[in-house]
């Protein structure tokens, strides 16, 4: 790498080592075995009563035996067939009846199936036990597996470069310098901002009292909008499916089964992009969606208005934030109110369509920027035709694109002949309904809905997948093995077609340690976009009082403003800021043909202070970026940039 700053860098001390303790204190551990040890019991008894326990709902009570028939005997329960053998510890099992052969064997294992009892070693025993406890918990075992992918990911202390997130940060960076008047995030003018929405506040403020960087926060806020969205898909989940382990399937399929070339944008929640869209506010939106739904069904099953309180807030919310989202809610609120088996369906449907409107007239509302003129008004048209041109991806290669999520075809046929009672369904044709209305309309931004549809058609593979264990249920018990041939089909086909979703985002896995994935072919697990270093910006955020404005190259300059200094334009379009010279006059800048000269009437022009350089670009291109070294003295280097002082020049 080429250097181009005068003078030593700072040196870095060393740490110097302490010296190691004569003894080392575990009493710390006993607590942790104690708990490990419950742990272990709690799976021991899941693994003993087998088949009888419902995934997700704890072990049933026990159930008093119904009334013996007067035509039948004594001994077998009304309508439970033949009696169950007998459990341990309660005496020997009854007399095999006529044609029936010996009682089967105990039911031993987390899958309910039935087989022969063995003795087994503490050590298998334990390990049994280990297996039973996360197969009861698995839906937490798949969301920790995740957060933890997460953490690894934070850890690296890089965010991505190119992408809109710096757009979302230096909304929160002007909130948290002017939480009340704000100007415009990116550039040095009062226009209002796009992104200046309730999520971009609340962080700005909360980066402004707690004094943490809005990197930070948006980290931190990143990890929260996963777990909102864990815990709204699973509460919204097991009410409208309430089956075992319908939750966990949800959020596998809609995290893995994906095809090749799966989008790259924001609203999207496959592995690949995952750790790169998770402190967006779309993700908050999908979080929040599914609270809202659950809400929703918690209003038409009692009729109390606190709940309906939600069915306003949250879309309000999100017609600010993601209205992509704020539609997909939408859809999903009227289907519930007319799928849902509940009495005053038609006046429910009205109350639900009531809600939706009060809750755009809440969003209109907003001081820091006008959603009437984002989303109709005349000016803002060509925000509009910008965005949608980027969102015509979405209706490119898209069955190839969803891949293995295409199984879901002949369930959703099978389920057609209960349409009117099948909430998801409803939800599925409306939302693609929408999706085609924006082909039909060349609204491209309605494309964005293919994600939410691809959520909605995991959660329906999930309830045909859970329908299977559930009959497993039966498989353990006495005298039933007609499952067992079906039961192991789904598990085969599940996990051939998690694999090879799995192998189309496999670039995600880049989020685990360097110290795991460095090793493997670049071609197999490499992130998708370039990642910056936050420790790059260090010299921005420390001298920004000094250096307030920057130009930069179009892509570069989306990343300064989170760290307080505006830029003369970027690389997207602005909704409510007339940028029609700063983008020609940025290009013109970094034109090779462009002199000094002209480059020192464009830093008077925006009155610049700093010009920032990409390391890689002065390798590549010597002949545009070398000769902007002599517009002012280097007065700062890393690996990725160069820091050009021309005060001088703005002041001349």
């Amino acid at each position: 790498m080429t250097t181009y700053v005068v003078g030593d860098e700072p040196s870095k001390a060393g740490r110097k080592g302490a010296p190691e303790p004569d003894s080392v204190d575990l009493s710390w551990l006993a607590p942790v075995a104690v708990r490990f040890n419950r742990l272990l019991e709690r799976g021991r008894a899941l693994r003993e009563a087998g088949a009888d326990v419902v995934p997700g709902q704890g072990t049933p009570p026990p159930t008093a035996p119904a009334p013996a028939s007067p035509s039948a005997p004594s001994a077998a329960p009304t309508g439970e067939g033949p009696p169950p053998a007998a459990t341990k510890g309660e005496g020997p099992p009854p007399a095999a009846t006529k044609g029936e052969g010996p009682p089967p064997a105990d039911v031993d294992g987390p899958d309910g199936l039935p087989g022969p009892e063995q003795p087994t070693s503490p050590a298998s025993s334990q390990m049994a036990d280990v297996v039973a406890l996360i197969s009861h918990q698995r839906y937490r075992v798949l969301c920790g597996a995740l957060l933890l992918m997460i953490v690894s990911y934070l850890l690296k202390f890089t965010w991505p470069s190119g992408l809109d997130l710096w757009e979302h940060s230096a909304a929160a960076r002007e909130f948290s310098a002017r939480p009340f008047s704000p100007r415009h995030p990116l550039l040095s003018t009062d226009a209002p901002h796009q992104f200046m929405n309730p999520y971009a506040w609340v962080i700005g403020v909360f980066s402004r009292l707690t004094t943490l960087s809005v990197v930070t926060v948006f980290n931190i806020v990143g990890v929260a909008n996963l777990v909102l969205l864990f815990v709204g898909l699973r509460l919204f989940v097991r009410r409208v499916v309430n089956r075992p382990h319908a939750d966990f399937y949800a959020l596998l399929f809609m995290v893995l089964l994906w095809g090749p070339g799966a989008w790259f944008f924001s609203g999207f929640l496959h592995l690949n992009v995952l750790a790169s869209v998770m402190a967006y506010p779309s993700t908050l939106a999908k979080g929040l969606a599914f609270l809202c739904l659950w809400a929703h069904t918690r209003f038409l099953d009692t009729g109390e208005n606190k709940w309906l309180v939600w069915s306003v807030a949250v879309p309000a919310l999100l017609w600010l934030v993601h209205p992509v989202d704020g539609i997909f809610l939408a859809i999903g609120l009227l289907a519930l109110s007319v799928t849902l088996p509940t009495p005053g369906v038609d006046r429910r449907a009205l109350v639900t369509l009531a809600a939706l409107a009060a809750s755009g007239l809440v969003a209109l509302t907003w001081p820091f920027f006008s959603l009437w003129d984002l989303l109709v008004g005349e000016g803002v048209e060509p925000y509009r035709v910008a965005i949608a041109g980027a969102d015509r991806d979405m209706y490119t290669n898209v069955l190839a694109r969803l891949g293995p999520a295409l199984i879901v075809l002949p369930f959703l046929a099978y389920r057609l002949r209960g349409w009117r009672s099948d909430p998801l369904l409803i939800m599925l044709a409306g939302t693609l309904a929408a999706y085609w209305y924006g082909w039909l309309a060349q609204n491209w931004s309605y494309g964005r809905l293919i994600s939410s549809a691809h959520v909605v058609a995991a959660i329906i593979l999930a309830d045909e997948r859970s329908q299977v264990d559930e009959a497993a249920g039966t498989a353990g018990r006495p005298g039933s093995t007609r499952h067992l041939p079906w039961l192991r089909w789904a598990q085969v086909t599940t996990l051939g077609l998690v694999l090879i979703g799995a192998y189309h985002v496999r670039n995600g896995f880049s989020m685990l340690p360097d110290a795991i994935v460095k090793d493997r072919p670049y071609h197999w697990v490499r992130p998708e976009v370039d990642l910056a270093r936050i420790s790059d910006y260090e010299f921005l955020e420390e001298n920004r009082a000094t250096y307030p404005i920057a130009i930069s190259d179009v892509y570069t300059s989306l990343e300064p403003p989170t760290f307080g200094v505006k830029v003369v334009a970027y690389a997207r379009a602005q909704a409510f800021a007339d940028t029609s010279q700063r983008g020609p006059d940025l290009n013109r800048f970094f034109e090779a043909a462009t002199t000094n000269e002209a480059r020192e009437e464009i830093i008077r022009r925006y009155d610049v202070a700093l010009v920032v350089l990409k390391q890689e670009r002065l390798v590549a291109e010597p002949g545009t970026f070398v000769p902007m070294l002599g517009l002012g003295p280097p007065v700062g280097q890393n690996d990725r940039f160069v820091f050009v002082d021309v005060r001088a020049v703005r002041d001349g």
